[in-house]
């Protein structure tokens, strides 16, 4: 795909000037951010309360440490940009970078506050089988997507004549369908977990946006792709000024 002409990603390239255009990279964030602050702020809670009961936590404490990391990397540039609108515009592939990997990182992190809820065993070891299984079975989705989705490219479905990134895509579809009856399956192994209570909501919840983020985030690898590797991709200063200037007129 790396060698493949700007030609075969037309299509992306008005979703990159509209839809993701760099403000809405940056709201994005913004929103994963803020979700990423009140998972974090729930997990340092029940760290806390572990530590406090004599719980050892040195793994989850290190899972918990990258979360913080890239929580605060993101946070350091979300302040740049705020300050410093330019800056937002000459780091578009930065941004974009940032954009896929704390999808990634929004997606797992959910689950990891499962797990804090159960640090006291209550639900027993069945629940990190459970929890790297999830984990396995959507990178699995993920990674054949992703082929998937290049497969597409490579015929032409981002072209200026072409279906798009998902539609007319038959092996995705059946993926999905694939996709669908894991998660059934997943949560059903889950009430064997956790039973039926209103603690099972979360974890249905929290997988359903993991499976559902390993299907959403390749448009944005694709963008993220093309960023590096096209220049009209990228929306300068200049022209969002001029667009801007132009709105304000109409």
């Amino acid at each position: 795909m790396w060698s493949l002409e700007e030609e075969y990603f037309f299509k992306l390239k008005k979703i990159a000037h509209s839809r993701l255009n760099p403000s809405s990279v940056i709201v994005y964030l913004v929103g994963l951010w803020l979700y990423s602050l009140v998972m974090l702020g729930i997990s340092t809670w029940i760290i806390k309360l572990a530590i406090n009961n004599g719980i050892a936590v040195p793994f989850v404490f290190i899972i918990y440490s990258c979360f913080l990391v890239i929580f605060l990397c993101v946070f350091v540039y979300l302040l740049m940009c705020l300050f410093w609108e330019k800056i937002l515009y000459k780091t578009q592939k930065v941004a974009t970078f940032l954009m896929v990997l704390y999808t990634i990182v929004m997606s797992v992190e959910p689950l990891f506050l499962c797990r804090l809820f159960a640090l006291d065993e209550s639900w027993g070891k069945q629940l990190d089988y459970w929890i790297i299984i999830s984990v396995t079975i959507a990178l699995i989705q993920f990674l054949v997507c992703f082929q998937l989705v290049k497969k597409g490219i490579l015929k032409g479905s981002l072209k200026k004549d072409g279906t798009g990134l998902f539609g007319e895509n038959k092996p995705l579809k059946l993926l999905i369908q694939i996709m669908i009856g894991s998660y059934l399956l997943l949560v059903f192994w889950l009430f064997f977990i956790i039973g039926l209570s209103t603690n099972i909501i979360g974890p249905i919840i929290f997988l359903a946006l993991m499976f559902l983020f390993s299907i959403a985030i390749q448009e944005f690898i694709i963008l993220a792709i093309c960023r590096y590797r096209f220049s009209s991709f990228n929306v300068s200063y200049e022209e969002a000024t001029k667009y801007r200037v132009k709105k304000k007129r109409r």
